[in-house]
């Protein structure tokens, strides 16, 4: 597996890939990548107090064997924010 994560200047990019994944299915993903903000507000271990919420409150969330992931998110972005 590769992951790089770039901050592209232009629309278009050009990768190169291992030898070994010549002629065979791969996939691409192409995503924003979202830094955690350096001011939030950490417990007295250094870790993000939002963050060790979402952790604790984590076997709280229910997941539906038909995953919503909109509403999935939604539920954990309540926790985290």
């Amino acid at each position: 597996m590769i992951r790089e994560i770039i901050r592209p200047k232009k629309r278009q990019l050009q990768i190169e890939i291992p030898e070994e994944y010549v002629d065979k299915k791969i996939e691409v993903l192409v995503l924003p990548f979202f830094e955690m903000d350096s001011s939030r507000k950490k417990d007295e271990h250094g870790y993000d107090e939002n963050l060790m919420k979402l952790f604790t409150n984590a076997p709280n969330i229910k997941i539906d064997k038909k995953i919503d992931i909109d509403a999935l998110m939604n539920e954990v972005n309540d926790v985290v924010l």
